[in-house]
């Protein structure tokens, strides 16, 4: 709702809204269909920008993050990343430098939350089968 109400204050056209979807670790987010199919609108030129609560839902993946990034750039289409207020193109050609630095920093945290969640999910696992009755 919020990026809804952003993009409204803004008077951008919503041309579509796409959900995110966890895939594991297996696959790359580049893969995923929501992200070729945005990659494709942007290639195309039917959408300038694409806005997101924080890097995270783009991919939680440093590497594939900045591959949909330079892509997205590369198409002229800018992310706006809502949590920072900041877009990452201006005018839309020229890099924003500070928004390159956020996208970094917050595509580092994405990482860094996958691996402590698997690593407590890996703990609890772990613990629960020490804990049955025929082991």
């Amino acid at each position: 709702m919020v990026l809804w109400s952003h993009a409204t204050a803004r008077s951008w056209t919503v041309v579509e809204t796409l959900k995110a979807t966890v895939n594991g670790p297996k696959r790359t987010n580049l893969s995923r269909p929501e992200v070729q199919h945005l990659l494709t609108l942007a290639g195309r030129h039917e959408i300038d920008v694409v806005a997101v609560e924080q890097v995270s839902q783009l991919s939680r993946i440093q590497s594939s993050a900045f591959d949909i990034f330079e892509k997205l750039t590369a198409a002229h289409a800018s992310i706006w990343i809502e949590r920072h207020e900041l877009e990452t193109l201006l005018d839309k050609v020229k890099l924003n430098p500070s928004a390159h630095c956020v996208f970094s920093d917050q595509a580092h945290e994405a990482k860094r939350e996958t691996l402590e969640h698997s690593e407590r999910v890996g703990s609890g696992v772990a613990f629960a089968c020490s804990k049955r009755p025929d082991r």
